[in-house]
């Protein structure tokens, strides 16, 4: 087996891309990467109050809960410090 070439990897990368269409098939296809984004954006916030929910959760665990997982209080202050976008 040879090893791809740049050229190779162009070709590849051509044919799997989407190409741009133009007239009235712009529009849809604009409609459809807006749409796209709004989906992710919505992904996204659902993950960040996920995330700030679980945060919420671990604070209000006691300290024998907190042991029985084998988590210190320091560990969940740290956690619970963290902005909502942070992972």
């Amino acid at each position: 087996m040879t090893k791809p070439n740049c050229t190779d990897t162009i070709l590849l990368t051509s044919q799997i891309a989407e190409p741009i269409p133009s007239g009235r098939t712009l529009w849809a296809y604009a409609v459809r990467r807006f749409v796209a984004l709004v989906g992710s954006g919505i992904r996204l916030a659902e993950l960040w109050a996920e995330r700030s929910r679980q945060r919420r959760d671990l604070a209000a665990l006691s300290n024998r809960m907190l042991h029985d997982i084998g988590i210190s209080r320091a560990d969940v202050d740290g956690e619970v410090a963290k902005p909502f976008w942070r992972g």
